[in-house]
């Protein structure tokens, strides 16, 4: 874990990304949801090159948004293993309740609108590595199904 997880005195779900959020903390809010896809990417076997956030098998992007809105930062990948789905994963502030991730396969980075839309709660999957690891085999089974709507 990072030391700016482990300084931050909130814990990571969607109550507390709401509430940073309304502390006027959309910048630490966005840093740690792209501490967790950096994790989420490593268990995924992806790396990073340098610091520019973004390789050959994929990227993580964040989109402030404007005043009204929480943004999201997202992790989009180009397929995970041959013939398989890459993967769209998204944390941000979305109305269903208790969702803060919403992750979806696609056939790889320039794909969009991807697969059917999956939703979970940000402390339900990413809150501990063993969650995270859990998380991260989820999102590799349903990459290297062979249906189109995995």
């Amino acid at each position: 874990m990072s030391n700016l997880l482990k300084n931050t005195a909130v814990i990571w779900d969607s109550a507390n990304w709401e509430l940073l959020l309304i502390r006027n903390s959309k910048a630490l809010a966005h840093q740690m949801a792209i501490e967790v896809l950096e994790r989420l990417a490593d268990r995924l076997n992806l790396s990073l090159c340098g610091h520019c956030r973004s390789k050959d098998e994929y990227e993580i992007r964040s989109n402030p948004g404007g005043i009204a809105v929480s943004g999201e930062v997202t992790l989009h990948t180009d397929p995970l293993v041959a013939g398989g789905h890459g993967v769209y994963v998204q944390i941000c502030q979305w109305s269903h309740a208790g969702h803060t991730i919403m992750w979806r396969t696609c056939f790889d980075r320039t794909d969009y609108t991807g697969n059917i839309n999956r939703w979970a709660g940000l402390s339900t999957h990413l809150s501990c590595e063993g969650d995270l690891r859990s998380f991260a085999r989820c999102i590799l089974e349903a990459a290297t199904r062979n249906k189109v709507d995995a």
